[in-house]
């Protein structure tokens, strides 16, 4: 019973349902989270951030005031709207070993920043915001 409060409690984390007004992140999570594969509030505030006109500016906004996590969602930016800041960020705090509250599907987790910014640069995320689909949608 405690696993399907947490799972629970995870759950209502990752989909942002104790959020009010601009999403708060607690996990970084791309791709359908929980049972139900919803899209995460971090996914959402990246996408509504990345459709904008000129989104750079908020994900420096973003990142400024955010926590790891939140700061996570604006490296996966950077690295496609601005490589040099990515590149100096990331030589900052590489192998500083810190830990980066994750979903993946219905695992929950950590991982380190590290790993995740090897994943930013495969593109594993990319198909969550294809920037050519985000473009002939506005």
């Amino acid at each position: 019973m405690k696993f399907y409060i947490q799972f629970a409690l995870l759950f209502l984390l990752a989909s942002g349902a104790f959020a009010e007004g601009q999403a708060h992140v607690t996990i970084f999570a791309f791709g359908g989270v929980g049972y139900a594969g919803v899209t995460s509030e971090g996914e959402k505030e990246f996408n509504r951030i990345y459709q904008r006109e000129a989104p750079l500016e908020e994900f420096i906004e973003w990142y400024e005031r955010g926590h790891n996590e939140e700061k996570t969602y604006c490296m996966t930016a950077f690295y496609e709207l601005d490589r040099n800041r990515y590149l100096r960020i990331k030589k900052q705090y590489q192998n500083e070993g810190i830990e980066i509250s994750t979903m993946d599907g219905c695992l929950a987790g950590s991982e380190q920043l590290d790993t995740i910014l090897k994943r930013i640069e495969s593109g594993r995320y990319e198909p969550y915001y294809n920037l050519e689909k985000l473009e002939h949608q506005n």
